[in-house]
């Protein structure tokens, strides 16, 4: 993008809209249709199995009730993220009245059918017959086909065709066939053709709704706390607040069944936590003063009082609950190539339908019998299964993943997962706490430990690494702070410059390449060691303690029968304990650039490479590995370049997250080739003449709850 068009791009606006009634591919493809069309929109991405459109525009140009206004014209309403909703049940209970007059109905059209195929051929009781089945399914074309066919004529005149045009015009096709085959004295109707595309269109929504409601209520779940009062306490006296009035700063009360509504950090007591909301890990956790509170977390023993850092909107809950809907409305290249074949499928059966009829006329049948044959080839050609078959799995796939603590980057890895066949594991963050202690400190000839504790507490205050942090942690820092630019080099340390001073902390490799003389570090612990101005001042020993799960974690992983390795870029001596306490082969010092190299050289070998770290200098090998996987509270470069981010930071759940993905890939395997087979197989047959039109309608329905029924099959 050039300059200006980035500058811009500062005054587009962004939302995201709740489209309800979306059902396939089609309809997400007419809403997007639509709104691509309006004045000052720049995009526009509707996903049918989030019930969702993202839409980027131009305020200078239109508004957002314009574009609202747009899609309620198609006959789908919208409403903004934090508007109410119809519940999902009383959504389903619609569609089930609407079945329920479909199928009364259609019973009695369907034993008046019987008898017009298999009862009297008395002509007269013929025509009474097929006027009954006409009578009796009139109800049910009318009532329960009546949002088909709005949506239907509403799309169509917005030249963006979906599913819903379909049964419009399958359906008219039908009852005008019918009734022009009664004007001319005929029975053969075709009224339960058109009542058989109304019902199972029904059933089918039926079961996509489940299906929907089940991955909405898995995100709604990451937001909603079910805590709607916080007690503030404001001069020591108690008061009850909404967790809405809540403000950055504020002391609140925590007691034994309370859940968080707001991040925060323990300012005074004990608190024993469940975080299982956040992270799918029902163990409870001890957390003293200074301990990270999240928004989400059950208190459920000890007493506390917690400092409000992030309030409503700000939440960490809502930056997860942001990213999982994110996912769920993002196309990847993969699932927008197939929307595109069922779009381009919707005429090629129009198209079929006319090739029919007149291989119909030319074998010498009646324009009548001609007529049904197109519309046998219509309705079986409908695209619906194809549309289906991959968005709901993708979809069901990141609110399953979400629930147990597991945020997918986008769906596109769903489409060449396979289990991996090597796992390389960072240590630190990844196998150890990531939270190391300063364990030794040895300053310089002639330097104060004060002096060296102030330069390199300063110096880490804006730095994210562990170690930064725990330097960070080892000064008042409020008293002693001065502005500076502090720049990450990763796999290397930090430079911090101010007011013509330059403190570098980290490794001794990296500062003796820039000319600072530094002691030899061959000791057992991790070392971080400070220069000011070009000479070295200290250095800080660290020891980093493994997760309290590691050894489980590491098991856990061999029962998936891939090779495993820890790759860092500690020393030696420090990954050589951590390895040999895991039984792990293991490659140390190692730069970023180290990293990627044995990532693309293991991947030149044909193997399937997973990565799993936390640090910026990850970033490039987790873009790198075919699975890049971030853990716990990992860098930002790290989430950004990763395909999964683990929110409580143990791998020991990847086993059961792997077979969720490798059996979501295989669900849209097993739904493409049947959606595939489907078309390729029924479309040939009704052409030839081989197909019933009611026979036609079960079928293309059919197709549908088949698809929706095996993506059912798909278990957390």
């Amino acid at each position: 993008m050039s300059p200006a068009g980035a500058g811009a791009d500062r005054s587009v606006q962004r939302q995201v809209l709740v489209v309800e009634g979306m059902f396939c591919a089609s309809c997400a493809a007419a809403v997007e249709a639509v709104l691509a069309r309006q004045p000052g929109v720049r995009a526009a991405s509707a996903h049918f199995a989030a019930d969702a459109v993202a839409i980027e525009w131009d305020p200078a140009h239109t508004t957002l009730e314009r574009l609202r206004g747009a899609v309620a014209r198609l006959g789908y309403a919208t409403r903004t993220l934090d508007e109410p909703a119809d519940s999902a049940t009383q959504v389903r209970l619609r569609l089930a009245e609407r079945l329920a007059v479909a199928v009364f109905s259609g019973m009695w059209s369907m034993f008046a059918v019987v008898g017009l195929y298999f009862g009297s051929p008395d002509a007269a009781m013929r025509e009474l017959l097929a006027v009954g089945s006409g009578v009796f399914a009139m109800p049910a074309l009318l009532w329960s086909g009546w949002p088909f066919y709005v949506a239907g004529w509403r799309t169509l005149r917005a030249r963006a065709p979906g599913l819903d045009s379909l049964i419009l015009l399958g359906v008219a096709f039908a009852v005008l066939l019918s009734l022009s085959s009664l004007l001319a004295g005929r029975s053969q109707v075709y009224f339960d053709t058109a009542l058989m595309l109304v019902t199972f269109q029904l059933i089918a929504r039926l079961v996509d709704r489940r299906l929907r409601s089940d991955a909405a209520r898995r995100v709604r779940g990451l937001l909603d706390t079910g805590q709607h009062q916080a007690r503030r306490i404001v001069e020591g006296a108690e008061e009850q607040v909404p967790v809405s009035a809540v403000q950055r700063g504020d002391r609140l009360r925590i007691a034994a069944g309370d859940t968080l509504a707001v991040d925060g950090t323990v300012a005074d007591g004990m608190l024993w936590v469940d975080r299982s909301r956040l992270t799918g890990e029902s163990d409870a956790v001890d957390l003293g003063v200074g301990a990270r509170l999240w928004a989400g977390d059950q208190a459920v023993g000890g007493a506390a009082q917690m400092t409000a850092d992030a309030v409503v909107g700000k939440r960490r809950i809502d930056a997860l609950a942001s990213h999982v809907r994110r996912v769920l409305t993002e196309k990847p290249a993969w699932q927008r190539k197939v929307d595109a074949l069922a779009r381009h499928l919707l005429p090629c059966a129009a198209g079929a339908a006319a090739l029919g009829a007149v291989l119909a006329l030319l074998a010498g049948a009646t324009p009548f019998d001609a007529a049904a044959r197109a519309l046998s080839v219509f309705v079986i050609g409908c695209p619906c299964a194809l549309s289906l078959a991959v968005p709901l799995v993708a979809s069901r796939a990141a609110a399953h993943a979400a629930h147990r603590g597991a945020l997918l980057r986008d769906t596109e890895l769903l489409q060449h997962f396979r289990r991996p066949d090597v796992i390389f594991l960072d240590k630190t963050g990844t196998l150890t706490q990531g939270r190391p202690a300063v364990v030794g400190i040895h300053p310089a000839p002639g330097i104060e430990q004060a002096e060296l504790l102030r330069w390199a507490a300063t110096a880490s205050a804006g730095s994210a690494h562990p170690l930064a942090r725990a330097l960070a942690s080892l000064h008042a820092l409020d008293a002693v702070a001065q502005p500076g630019r502090a720049v990450d080099i990763p796999g290397a340390g930090l430079t911090w410059t101010a007011d013509g001073e330059e403190v570098r902390i980290g490794r001794r490799a990296w500062l003796v390449a820039g000319g600072v003389a530094v002691p030899d570090d061959a000791g057992r612990h991790t070392t971080s060691h400070v220069a000011r101005n070009g000479r070295w001042i200290g250095t800080f020993e660290f020891a980093d303690p493994l997760r309290e799960h590691a050894v489980a974690s590491i098991e856990a992983l061999r029962t998936l029968g891939c090779e495993l390795a820890i790759l860092s870029g500690d020393r030696d001596a420090v990954v050589a304990g951590v390895a040999g306490a895991l039984r792990l082969p293991c490659a140390s010092e190692l730069t970023p650039e180290d990293k990627l190299r044995r990532i693309e050289e293991e991947r030149a070998r044909g193997r399937y490479v997973a990565l799993c770290g936390d640090g910026i200098n990850d970033g490039p090998a987790l873009a790198a590995a075919d699975l890049g996987i971030a853990v716990g509270e990992a860098s930002a470069a790290a989430q950004s370049a990763a395909d999964i981010t683990l929110l409580d930071g143990d791998v020991k759940d990847l086993p059961r997250l792997f077979r969720l993905l490798a059996r979501s890939s295989r669900v849209i395997r097993q739904n493409l080739f049947f959606a595939v087979a489907y078309n390729a197989a029924a479309v040939p047959l009704a052409v030839a003449g081989l197909v019933h039109p009611l026979v036609a309608a079960v079928a293309m329905s059919l197709s549908s709850v088949t698809v929706l029924l095996n993506t059912a099959r798909l278990r957390p």
